[in-house]
């Protein structure tokens, strides 16, 4: 578990809890196709508010609809939102060693599929058909 903190706004983030990381995901795959769509032409402000909304999007799907408001206040600043977003992806890739360890329980009982069928073919030394 690591500490996502930004501003005042902190949560304990386990990226290791299946519904926490599905809900990490489905937010990523909207943000991803939403951030594609950002008016080419237009005004900036347009633009920026574009992006303040598909950030948000994520941060509401994560730690619920007054997550923008506890992370930025009133503030409408693209930046502020691109930083905790960016702060928020590498604080899920941090904690590698939670992740490790799920896999290592995994493969702790017997290996891998693969493993467990070559033990069985040769037990004591011996090819078996």
């Amino acid at each position: 578990m690591v500490e996502y903190k930004y501003g005042d706004f902190s949560a304990i983030i386990d990226n290791t809890d299946a519904e926490f990381v599905e809900k990490f995901e489905q937010a990523g795959e909207v943000y991803n196709d939403e951030i594609g769509k950002i008016p080419v032409v237009g005004k900036e402000s347009e633009k920026i508010r574009y992006i303040i909304d598909c950030v948000d999007k994520v941060f509401v799907t994560l730690f619920g609809a007054d997550a923008p408001k506890k992370l930025f206040g009133d503030s409408q600043s693209g930046q502020m939102r691109t930083d905790a977003f960016i702060k928020l992806v590498n604080t899920m890739r941090s904690d590698k060693s939670a992740l490790n360890n799920v896999q290592n329980a995994v493969n702790a009982w017997n290996g891998n599929r693969a493993q467990r069928r070559h033990q069985g073919k040769h037990k004591n030394g011996a090819h078996q058909k």
